[in-house]
């Protein structure tokens, strides 16, 4: 299995701080601070149950045209789920990571190309406010 999974670290209080300035400062600190505090709840929410998932979709449907396709089943066994995007068949690593060989359409690497090639397009697709983010990072595993 051929696998890469999307690790997100929010920076909650630049979300924190973004909330609370929008909030008009007439009234009071204490109301505005937990509207602050449950927008960044909300925030950090979607990000992690719209966006993250969303970011996977996308790199699955990036990788797909990176597959090397003889019979097809390496194409179909890919799959995402939540933060995490897997390629099943049981030859899934070998064709990964023979980078030697010669194939008449797609390549070596077709997971872990996608995820170099888009880095910054799947963090945006992630966090798509600057600051929003304390850490990203998308793990390809082998196993």
């Amino acid at each position: 299995m051929v696998s890469a999974t999307i690790h997100w670290e929010p920076a909650t209080f630049a979300i924190f701080l973004r909330h609370l300035r929008s909030l008009p400062s007439n009234i009071s600190n204490s109301i505005r601070f937990v509207v602050a505090w449950a927008r960044t709840r909300a925030t950090i929410a979607r990000i992690e149950s719209i966006n993250i998932p969303f970011a996977a979709r996308l790199l699955l449907r990036l990788s797909e045209g990176r597959v090397p396709v003889r019979t097809g089943r390496l194409l179909a066994s890919g799959s995402a789920s939540g933060s995490s995007v897997s390629y099943t068949a049981h030859y899934a690593v070998y064709v990964h990571e023979n980078v030697g060989a010669y194939f008449s359409n797609g390549e070596a690497k077709f997971l872990e190309g996608a995820v170099y090639d888009n880095m910054g397009l799947l963090r945006n697709t992630v966090s798509p406010v600057y600051g929003d983010t304390a850490d990203f990072d998308i793990v390809v595993e082998l196993g």
